[in-house]
């Protein structure tokens, strides 16, 4: 979808712009990523705030079952992130297909 191909590459104005226009935030794409993990794969903070403040699913899990607490965790400099997602619920107890928390 175009949003997840804007948040896919980083471009915030377009994220934005599809958004207040009706785009949907938790459409998923091939392998069903949502918007939200690919932003969390980019690491982009502002977009994954963005996101959530337009109702994205916190908790929301691809077809491999990552999720974007754990993408977050895996990635470098993604503190503010990660404390982000936790204090808008996002579960800290989840696990991906292999068990791995």
């Amino acid at each position: 979808t175009p949003l997840l191909s804007s948040c896919r590459n980083g471009n915030e104005p377009v994220m934005k712009y599809l958004i207040e226009h009706g785009a949907n935030v938790n459409q998923k794409g091939e392998c069903g990523l949502t918007p939200l993990i690919s932003a969390c794969i980019q690491g982009n903070e502002r977009m994954i705030k963005c996101l959530i403040s337009r109702g994205a699913k916190i908790n929301v899990v691809d077809y491999e079952g990552h999720r974007p607490l754990l993408i977050l965790c895996e990635s470098k400099n993604s503190d503010d992130s990660i404390k982000f997602l936790i204090e808008h619920d996002a579960n800290i107890h989840i696990k991906d297909k292999y068990g791995n928390t």
